[in-house]
């Protein structure tokens, strides 16, 4: 179970950022309350899904540390306002993700199942494609999230007011959800309409970005411990 320099230190490796600039942003989503404090040294907060769920929105926005507390607060609120499921048996894929009513918690789930999910995937895909075909493709695109991965996943972010993650196999949909920021808590008084849910945030935020399987598997291990080659 890692402290916040090695969650920091495991998603800066994958996306291939400076620690030191990425270390900055989780300090502030640390000081603004969004990721879990505590003491220093080796009484330093343990980090938990939800907390891997908030650096993973601050890091891929690449919003200015100043305002990643803010930012990364309203997209772990939006809520769900719809979903594609094309897995029959609902047997791939856990409720705590399917059925989570915010886009903060089916984040925190994915992290949370993502080795498991990697694993179910990776059945499937074997069965698919035979055992030797399988493994040669295994062997030559060896990171989660690649084009001959088992599972694919995309979570993309569309400043500042809505978020969807897509997954789905080696081929078609499995799943797919919306999140919008809510309105009604966001604004309980009802004085801004929701063509104006900015929050104040600058023009320059207001485009998208999107991340795959690889920094959640990442996130995963450094949270519940183990290691991935990912």
């Amino acid at each position: 179970m890692a402290h916040l320099p090695a969650l920091i230190s495991a998603l800066s490796r994958i996306w291939l950022l400076d620690e030191a600039a990425a270390g900055v942003i989780g300090r502030k989503l640390r000081e603004g309350g969004v990721i879990s404090a505590a003491g220093r040294g080796s009484s330093a907060a343990v980090m938990t899904a939800r907390d891997a769920a908030a650096l993973l929105i601050g890091l891929a926005s690449g919003v200015s540390p100043g305002r990643a507390p803010e930012l990364v607060r309203q997209y772990l609120a939006m809520i769900r306002v719809g979903a594609d499921h094309s897995d029959p048996d609902r047997s791939l894929l856990p409720r705590d993700v399917t059925a989570a009513p915010t886009f903060g918690q089916a984040l925190e789930a994915l992290v949370a199942f993502a080795g498991e999910l990697y694993e179910r995937f990776e059945v499937r895909a074997e069965a698919a494609f035979g055992p030797e075909r399988w493994q040669a493709l295994g062997e030559r695109a060896p990171l989660a999230g690649s084009r001959d991965s088992p599972i694919v996943l995309e979570v993309e972010l569309e400043f500042p007011s809505s978020a969807r993650i897509t997954l789905r196999p080696t081929s078609g949909l499995l799943w797919s959800c919306d999140y919008l920021v809510d309105i009604s808590a966001a604004f309980p008084d009802g004085a801004r309409p929701a063509s104006d849910i900015g929050l104040g945030m600058a023009p320059s935020l207001r485009r998208g970005a999107s991340f795959d399987f690889r920094p959640v598997l990442a996130a995963h291990f450094a949270v519940v411990g183990g290691d991935a080659d990912v």
